[in-house]
């Protein structure tokens, strides 16, 4: 459960330009811990407004979470069985709000009938989704959209 107040909603194109700015903060700053400073600027890369608008249209849910105040706190996002996007901004990390977003979005694919969920995660997002049931199933070189090649896994968890 979160620690802190935070409320949910389904994101909506007036988000955009906030999400694009989350998202880049969340990469360039959770993922130190696994990446070189141009690893994470090359899976960066390519981030902007466009990417959140379409992905507003092709997502089955786009959800985003706000601290109290209104400030941008996480975003997730699903397609079929792939829990799409998780991110939390690193103001917000390890306040149990990505475990909260991770439970609303596996809720979204059991709804539509799906008994997996799969999920493709940095290595430092690994932690996060084996304490919350899922196992690799694959590591794999990822192409970024800045063309570097960042090591990344496959993983998954099955509903009894």
């Amino acid at each position: 459960m979160p620690e802190k107040t935070y409320t949910f909603r389904a994101a909506e194109e007036a988000d955009v330009s906030d999400i694009t700015a989350m998202h880049r903060r969340s990469i360039t700053l959770l993922g130190r811990s696994h990446y070189t400073a141009d690893e994470l600027e090359s899976w960066a890369a390519g981030l902007d407004d466009a990417f959140y608008k379409d992905a507003l249209l092709t997502a089955d849910l786009f959800e985003i979470a706000l601290a109290a105040g209104g400030a941008l706190a996480a975003i997730s996002a699903t397609r079929g069985h792939e829990v799409w996007l998780l991110y939390t901004d690193p103001d917000h990390a390890g306040q149990g709000i990505g475990g909260a977003l991770l439970t609303r979005a596996e809720a979204d694919i059991t709804t539509r009938g799906h008994h997996i969920f799969t999920v493709r995660a940095s290595l430092n997002a690994e932690p996060f989704y084996a304490d919350h049931g899922y196992r690799p199933v694959d590591y794999y070189g990822h192409k970024t959209r800045g063309g570097l090649i960042l090591n990344a896994v496959t993983m998954e968890k099955r509903i009894k």
